[in-house]
C-alpha cells in the first residue's frame, strides 16, 4: 500500500499531537496480534490513525521494510483514554516516525501513550531510523502522564532521536525514557522527564536515558525530574554537549565505558544522587557547570582524564 491517510476523514484538524484526535480508529479488541504490519521497502505513509487494543504491536515494520508514521495516536483512543497495545510500534525495519523527512512541519508527530510495553521498540534492522517530534507517555494536554511501559527501547545503529526544532517529549513512562544499545546515533533537543511546557515534572520512573555503544552525539536535551539517574552513558568516543541534566532522583550523569568521551558545556544541577561520576579513562570534562547537586558535584573514578574550565 502507498498511504493510509486519516487526515482526509471529515472533521480532522491538523495540530500538535495532543490536539488532533484521529477520526479513524483501528481496534484490536485485545485478541489480535498486530494492528498494521508493513512488509515493503517502499516506505508507505501511515497517517492520523488511532491504533489501540492489539496484543502485539500497534504497528510492526518487518525486517527489510520501511514506513513513515505520522500524526497517529498509538495506545490511546480518539477520546484520549488508554487502550493499550503490547508495544506501540516495533521497528524491525526502518521507521520514519513523526516529524521527519526533508521539510518536517509542526503537528507531524505522533502520540504514543498507554502501551503495555515500550512505546517504540527498536531491533537490529532499524538502522537508519528517525524518531522526531513525538509525545511519548503524555496525556493529550501534555501536562500529565499516560505511561507506556518504557519510552524508546532496543537495539539499532544510526538512529536519530530528535532533530533541531523537532525533539521528542518523553515523559511519564513506567521504565526508562530512552534505553538503547547503539552506535553512530544522535539524541538532539529532546525533553525527557518534563511536561509540555516544562512546569513541574513527569518522571520516567526508572531514569532518563541509558546509552550503551560508541560514537554517540547528545546535544540540546533537557533531562530533568526523572525517577533515577538522568543519563547513564556506557560508551566510547561519544560527545555529550550543551544539555541540561537537572533535578533527577539519582546521579545526573553516570559515565563509564572504554573512554574517549567528551562531556562539554552541560549544566548538571540539583540532582539528588550527585552531579556526575566519570568512570572511564581518557574522558574530557570541559566547560560544564556543576551546581546544587546533593552529595558530590563531580567524582572522577578513573585515570587519565582531562578536567578543565568547569564551574563547580
Amino acid at each position: 500500500f502507498g498511504i493510509i491517510d486519516g487526515t482526509t476523514a471529515p472533521g480532522y484538524v491538523i495540530n500538535n499531537p495532543g490536539d488532533a484526535p484521529p477520526r479513524i480508529v483501528l481496534v484490536g479488541s485485545s485478541t489480535t496480534g498486530t494492528g498494521i504490519q508493513v512488509d515493503t521497502v517502499s516506505a508507505p505513509i501511515i497517517s492520523a490513525l488511532s491504533i489501540v487494543d492489539f496484543t502485539g504491536s500497534g504497528i510492526f515494520v518487518a525486517t527489510g521494510s520501511s514506513a513513515v508514521v505520522e500524526r497517529c495516536w498509538i495506545g490511546l483512543n480518539n477520546g484520549g483514554f488508554a487502550a493499550p497495545n503490547g508495544f506501540g510500534i516495533t521497528l524491525n525495519g526502518i521507521g520514519f516516525v513523526g516529524a521527519t523527512g526533508a521539510s518536517p512541519v509542526a503537528g507531524q508527530g505522533n502520540l504514543f501513550s498507554g502501551n503495555t510495553g515500550a512505546a517504540i521498540r527498536l531491533r537490529a534492522g532499524s538502522a537508519g531510523s528517525e524518531i522526531s517530534g513525538n509525545w511519548i507517555g503524555l496525556n493529550t494536554a501534555g501536562n500529565g502522564a499516560l505511561p507506556n511501559g518504557a519510552g524508546i527501547s532496543g537495539v539499532g545503529d544510526n538512529i536519530a532521536v530528535g532533530r533541531e526544532g523537532f525533539g521528542n517529549i518523553i515523559s511519564g513512562n513506567d521504565g526508562l525514557g530512552i534505553s538503547l544499545l547503539t552506535s553512530n546515533s544522535s539524541l538532539i533537543e529532546n525533553i525527557i522527564g518534563l511536561p509540555l511546557f516544562g512546569i513541574g515534572t513527569l518522571p520516567n520512573t526508572d531514569g532518563g536515558v541509558t546509552l550503551l555503544g560508541s560514537s554517540l552525539t547528545m546535544t540540546g536535551n533537557f533531562i530533568s525530574g526523572n525517577g533515577d539517574t538522568g543519563l547513564t552513558l556506557v560508551a566510547t568516543t561519544s560527545v555529550v554537549s550543551n544539555n541540561l541534566i537537572a533535578s533527577n532522583n539519582g546521579l545526573g550523569l553516570d559515565e563509564s565505558g572504554g573512554g574517549g568521551n567528551r562531556i562539554e558545556s552541560n549544566a548538571i544541577q540539583f540532582n539528588s544522587g550527585g552531579g556526575a561520576d566519570i568512570g572511564s579513562g581518557g574522558t574530557t570534562v570541559e566547560s560544564n557547570t556543576f551546581s546544587d547537586n546533593e552529595l558530590v558535584e563531580l567524582t572522577i573514578s578513573s585515570d587519565s582524564n582531562l578536567v578543565i574550565s568547569n564551574t563547580i
